[in-house]
């Protein structure tokens, strides 16, 4: 029964996640807190956690797993796992023309094949989070990467898993033009998630 609830808890969470962009912007901040942090925020939450870091049953998610790890039916992690490799810890595995492309509504669309609402990947901090003026919603995440950037946030579920096929592919040829950067072991970090989610 109470393996049932958990996994029931766990389901309306996932829905939660999808439906509302605070309960997501409060899971992105949880994975930006430090290990003492998180245990703090656990405590105050009332929640207990074994020594192999398993809560209810379910193993949490640390910032050296895919983050499909807790929420395996959403992409949104998984491309926000991979900005942060490719502006934050990697920079150099992107050229500027890369960059460009990226903040291209035509070429993340066409070329790229990701279906984001109309709205390029990456847009810079200057043109802030809203879809345009007469658009009151934020379209982009409040997270800045490499203080410059905003990364997509119009991730609709019909459209990951094709999404993910386009990620993947994105990933596949950025290691394939970069074979000796040292950034290439995050990447096939990044393509074996990528991989996990399509199959």
């Amino acid at each position: 029964m109470k393996d049932r609830q958990s996994n029931d808890v766990l389901m309306l969470v996932q829905v939660e996640l999808e439906r509302n962009e605070r309960v997501g912007a409060l899971v992105e901040e949880y994975t930006k807190l430090t290990e003492l942090e998180k245990a703090l925020f656990r405590l105050a939450a009332g929640i207990s956690e074994d020594a192999m870091g398993n809560v209810s049953g379910h193993r949490l998610w640390t910032e050296k797993e895919p983050s499909s790890a807790i929420q395996p039916s959403l992409i949104q992690p998984l491309a926000q796992s991979l900005m942060k490799t490719l502006l934050d810890d990697y920079p150099a595995l992107l050229t500027d023309n890369d960059i460009r492309n990226l903040m291209n509504r035509d070429y993340c669309q066409r070329t790229l094949g990701l279906k984001l609402g109309g709205f390029p990947l990456l847009r810079r901090r200057e043109a802030g989070r809203k879809g345009s003026d007469n658009d009151q919603n934020d379209r982009y995440y409040a997270k800045l990467y490499a203080s410059k950037f905003y990364v997509c946030s119009q991730w609709w579920k019909n459209d990951h898993p094709s999404n993910a096929r386009s990620l993947l592919r994105f990933v596949t040829k950025l290691v394939e033009m970069n074979p000796n950067h040292p950034g290439v072991p995050a990447l096939e970090h990044h393509k074996r998630a990528f991989q996990k989610y399509v199959s």
